[in-house]
């Protein structure tokens, strides 16, 4: 005699969210007996333990039924979904050039990457004090080296050097198997009390330079040195999405074409006042000026374009009042150093500050264009930013 048994699972959402349990009932045929049916009435089933009890009587009846019949049934249940493992998760690729993955270190926070980065990480010491790693790729930098330091150099509050000290504070070091070039700086900044120290990574690679960077208090960030560069050798590029290799990502993020300046962008037909005289521009500059220097006095006028706004306008401000050795403002003091400025029906933003201790001045004008934002920057000394700030107003004016 042959018995077929037709086990029924029935899925019961009541054991938090994203959890379930299952019962289960059966139904038992044969060609000469009428079917027996378990059923929700059958006081086995009333209490918990006596349902387990019932499924395990269930599942026991099934193997030795199925065993007299020798038939090979398949029966498909679907059970949770196991949650991915942090360590694995993954976003969908950008459209660009490559995707880069890395692995996180264990305690680092990943934060949002916002604008200028396409990646961003946060470290805290038992003090709570933090530092902070970004990844920023920008294109045709290739050779800029010296720059680059120098910028990273006046950020901690040192001097410039020139080339041949440049080859003396370099250390090679892998990242995404190749090599790359780490430096390593620490100063105090004229507006802090503490030392600073960055680690500032550069890799170049088909057009594009990437910047690894980490900043933050001098003691921090010497004791994640070593972290820091092994989180650099797990770097990698892929120009396909995970999808269409099949494998399985360590852990990827969208490469920018974020990226934050623009490749090659149209210049405005500007007039150059004379006697300005056009040098070769630094690094995230789309141009730069040299006005007619006096003894003991310069200044120089730089383009920058990026998309949206790159933070707002008191990021900016703050970000400038620190390279001319200011302490940062609140948004309700914007006022007392900016001023609208009208640019034919483009509305955009004056930005005139003064460091009485350096006095050095800075004459900036944000403006918005077509999704983008153009910094036209006039620095230097307080005399020739003054004497040239007419000269620097009709300049914006013309490149409408």
């Amino acid at each position: 005699m042959c018995y077929t048994l037709k086990p029924e699972a029935r899925r019961h959402e009541k054991a938090g969210p994203g959890l379930f349990f299952y019962t289960m009932s059966a139904t038992i045929t044969s060609g000469e007996k009428p079917p027996y049916k378990s059923h929700k009435s059958n006081p086995m089933e009333r209490s918990p333990w006596h349902s387990a009890f019932a499924n395990v009587c269930v599942a026991v009846l099934a193997i030795t039924v199925l065993a007299g019949c020798k038939r090979d049934e398949v029966q498909v249940y679907s059970v949770p979904k196991e949650k991915e493992a942090p360590s694995m998760q993954a976003s969908p690729a950008a459209t660009g050039p490559a995707q880069i993955k890395w692995q996180t270190p264990a305690g680092w926070t990943e934060l949002p990457a916002g604008q200028m980065r396409v990646a961003l990480f946060s470290v805290k010491n038992k003090e709570n004090q933090e530092a902070q790693t970004t990844i920023i790729p920008l294109p045709n930098l290739a050779g800029k080296d010296l720059e680059n330091v120098n910028r990273w150099r006046g950020q901690v509050g040192l001097e410039p050097i020139n080339a041949s000290i440049l080859t003396t504070q370099v250390q090679t070091v892998a990242i995404a198997g190749m090599d790359g070039q780490l430096y390593d700086m620490a100063g105090t900044p004229p507006d802090q009390n503490q030392a600073i120290r960055i680690l500032g990574a550069i890799l170049n690679r088909e057009g594009m330079t990437w910047f690894v960077k980490m900043t933050g208090p001098d003691s921090l960030v010497a004791s994640q040195k070593s972290i820091f560069i092994d989180f650099l050798k797990t770097l990698s590029f892929t120009a396909t999405t995970p999808a269409d290799t099949g494998a399985a990502p360590l852990r990827v993020q969208n490469t920018a074409p974020a990226t934050p300046a623009v490749p090659a962008p149209a210049l405005p037909a500007w007039k150059t006042p004379e006697p300005w005289k056009q040098i070769n521009p630094g690094p995230m500059q789309v141009a730069k000026f040299q006005t007619a220097s006096e003894i003991g006095a310069s200044a120089e006028v730089t383009v920058a374009v990026f998309p949206g706004d790159v933070g707002g306008t008191l990021a900016n401000v703050n970000r400038w009042r620190g390279q001319i050795g200011l302490p940062p403002i609140e948004q309700n003091d914007l006022d007392k150093v900016t001023a609208p400025l009208d640019l034919g029906g483009n509305k955009a933003i004056l930005v005139d500050m003064l460091s009485e201790q350096s006095k050095v001045r800075m004459v900036a004008a944000i403006v918005p264009k077509a999704g983008q934002t153009w910094f036209y920057k006039l620095a230097g000394q307080d005399p020739m930013v003054g004497r040239e700030k007419d000269a620097f107003l009709k300049f914006v004016q013309s490149a409408q």
